[in-house]
């Protein structure tokens, strides 16, 4: 890729390259491939990053052992692939645990079509349902539109359908193209949860610091269990919810970092 991107080819093949190197190396492969978009150039990108994926592309398409699953929208075509990935994820747990069945229950939830948008993608081994996913502001009222610099709650409840010894519930917000922002849950924030029953209705609430500058976003929520050997989702929802960020930005970007600057002569 180093020799690639110094010179001037009409359709630029980027095979896993950016895998590799240290940060300022990938820094100007992106810069290089943001250069060739700008001039019209045609890039052929493979990889397994779904961030950067979902962030540089404006087509994707799935490839499974040589088959076209998907065509379509960066977004759309990540998720099918992150559904996938899952779908043969909980299938491994079930071998490494004797052969357990379980499925998927999907059901659309009679919720206002502003908190929860009932044609979510939703995936897992079933040990859970999302029911639905709300932001509360300061007067505790249910919003999707967030100003800039408030505290808002976003607040997710969950039923269990079994019980779970080490459960983990976790939000995470991104881009309408996918691009992943902001991630949390108990177990990132060393604040593990409390082992849960069957048919048990759990409440989660993420109290955050609005610091996204005006765009859309959207929302998406994920149910997960610790096994001895490696974390399973039982059920995750993405596009769950989509909200609006207004106010006047205090600088560019996606985030206010809320920078305090010093300036001094010398």
């Amino acid at each position: 890729f180093a020799c690639a991107i110094n010179v001037d080819p009409e359709v630029l093949v980027v095979d896993e390259a950016l895998a590799v190197g240290d940060a300022m190396f990938q820094r100007r492969c992106y810069r290089r491939i943001e250069d060739f978009q700008k001039s019209g150039k045609t890039i052929l990108f493979v990889s397994h990053n779904l961030s950067t994926v979902a962030s540089i592309c404006t087509h994707a398409m799935f490839l499974d052992k040589g088959t076209v699953v998907q065509v379509g929208k960066p977004k759309d075509v990540v998720n099918a692939y992150s559904k996938v990935m899952a779908e043969r994820e909980t299938e491994y747990a079930k071998r490494m645990r004797g052969g357990q069945k379980e499925a998927v229950k999907v059901r659309q939830q009679a919720e206002d079509e502003r908190i929860v948008n009932p044609t979510s993608t939703r995936f897992g081994s079933g040990g859970a349902e999302i029911l639905d996913l709300k932001i509360i502001n300061s007067e505790g009222k249910h919003t999707t539109v967030l100003q800039i610099g408030e505290r808002y709650v976003f607040k997710t409840t969950v039923l269990f359908k079994k019980d779970i010894p080490e459960p983990d519930i976790g939000i995470n917000i991104v881009t309408l193209t996918g691009l992943l922002i902001y991630d949390i849950c108990p177990s990132v924030a060393k604040k593990p949860m409390f082992p849960i029953k069957a048919n048990s209705k759990v409440t989660a609430e993420f109290e955050l610091l609005n610091n996204l500058n005006p765009g859309t976003y959207a929302a998406n929520v994920n149910v997960a269990e610790f096994l001895p050997d490696q974390r399973v989702f039982l059920e995750r929802r993405l596009d769950i919810l989509t909200f609006k960020v207004i106010g006047v930005p205090k600088c560019y970007g996606l985030v206010d970092l809320n920078a305090h600057i010093r300036i001094s002569e010398q």
